[in-house]
């Protein structure tokens, strides 16, 4: 259920304990992460991935050149792009729509990193085992 005005319209403004009183809030950033009294993580995982992916477009050129190796390419991803994508992720509790959103960003860099496979002289993208596959040998 959504945080709104209305769903909060009974709770008390202020939590009095002892002489003290403090303020009751719905929201709040923490250490970069979102906290929120519903603990939604679906928009703190948003901003993840439009970090991850401002720096996987900064490393674009080099990630798409056929100079740079797979294994450089797989470590750029390893040590550039995951570590901003995973930020904060020991606090997540994943549902299936955002498990599905990291997934697929993860597969947009690995299909760029590794390319379209070419079969009987057609080109086609890569499945998703063959890239977990590929991914799994660059890091042996």
């Amino acid at each position: 259920m959504p945080v709104t005005k209305r769903s909060h319209i009974h709770y008390p403004l202020y939590l009095e304990v002892g002489s003290y009183k403090f303020e009751v809030i719905h929201r709040f950033i923490y250490l970069g992460s979102n906290v929120n009294c519903n603990n939604d993580i679906s928009e703190e995982i948003h901003k993840s991935i439009l970090a991850a992916n401002r720096c996987f477009h900064g490393l674009r050129k080099h990630l798409r050149s056929y100079l740079t190796s797979r294994n450089t390419k797989t470590l750029m991803y390893k040590v550039l792009i995951r570590p901003v994508l995973t930020y904060a992720s020991e606090t997540w509790t994943l549902s299936e729509a955002n498990e599905r959103r990291l997934g697929l960003f993860e597969r947009k860099v690995l299909r760029c990193i590794f390319g379209a496979k070419q079969e009987n002289g057609i080109w086609r993208k890569r499945y998703n085992h063959e890239l977990y596959g590929l991914l799994k040998i660059q890091i042996l």
